[in-house]
């Protein structure tokens, strides 16, 4: 009876030992789901917070564009400062989650359609080749879209930077996906046919002028335009150009304001993927805005 007894007690505990192992069990899994149940609605939560940074940027910097850009002009030109501005760099902080924006004058820049629509893609290659690193510059793969509206003047070759560069082997020669906002300092695929003169760069300048007068001329247009920057744009292509022809044809390709932006947002947290986008704000020929969004 004794060792019955001992017997009954020794099953007992192995089953008591045997339960309070399984709850062991039972709760480190419970915890360990509950800890990753946890991470994933935080990052859930950082995730909707760069979101929220992204859509806020565009609702209320990015309608400003062009008042930003004034009020940055006329506070360089107090201090002396008479540079181009064809983007504009800004940085802030919300709820831990840092927008950084970069913010272009479209119609300042170089346009490579404009380009491509006077010489093609050879003219095109040439002024990537002249403007980026030769490493970004071999991730260059031209694919332009066919006119087949009879060649219209709007035409757009080149919609978005896709039918420019391999952007995948664009980060992988630099090592960085942040190179293509930074190659979009001078050029676009974005702006409209005539380049606003007052604040594009004196190459920028050049390189369009040369579409219809030659490169001694359109340095002359240059630096007539430096030595009197307040002068009217038509004012000194009429003193520059003696051709009538030729001065029409510049007028349509130069003008004193913009009307087409971009802005690259780029929101970061301490954990999580970066989310960038580029926002771009184009002004199509009947005077109506139109936005386009890509992911990158």
């Amino acid at each position: 009876m004794i060792d019955r007894r001992f017997h009954r007690q020794g099953v007992v505990l192995l089953m008591v030992i045997a339960v309070f192992v399984v709850c062991l069990m039972t709760m480190a899994v419970v915890a360990r789901r509950t800890l990753e149940l946890s991470r994933s609605a935080a990052e859930q939560t950082r995730d909707l917070q760069r979101r929220w940074a992204v859509a806020s940027a565009e609702a209320q910097v990015f309608p400003l564009a062009e008042r930003i850009f004034k009020e940055r002009i006329e506070a360089r030109v107090k201090n002396g400062n008479l540079e181009p501005l064809t983007t504009l760099r800004d940085a802030l902080t919300l709820n831990n989650v840092t927008i950084d924006m970069l913010i272009g004058d479209e119609d300042a820049k170089l346009n490579l359609n404009l380009l491509h629509r006077s010489g093609g893609a050879s003219d095109v290659e040439k002024a990537l080749r002249d403007t980026i690193p030769p490493s970004a510059f071999s991730a260059v793969r031209l694919r332009p879209l066919e006119a087949n509206s009879g060649g219209q003047s709007g035409m757009r070759f080149y919609p978005s930077w896709g039918q420019v560069f391999d952007l995948e082997r664009l980060g992988q020669q630099t090592g960085t996906t942040l190179t293509l906002p930074n190659l979009c300092d001078r050029l676009t695929v974005d702006g409209s046919q005539a380049l606003n003169i007052r604040r594009a760069t004196d190459e920028a300048i050049s390189s369009v002028a040369e579409l219809v007068v030659p490169a001694a001329t359109a340095d002359r247009f240059v630096d007539r335009y430096r030595s009197t920057p307040a002068a009217d744009v038509e004012l000194l292509i009429l003193t520059t150009v003696r051709n009538r022809r030729d001065q029409e044809r510049l007028k349509a390709l130069f003008s004193q304001e913009s009307s087409n932006f971009s802005m690259w947002v780029n929101a970061s947290s301490r954990t999580g993927v970066d989310l960038r986008r580029l926002i771009v704000s184009r002004r199509d020929e009947f005077g109506e805005t139109h936005t386009e969004r890509f992911g990158f």
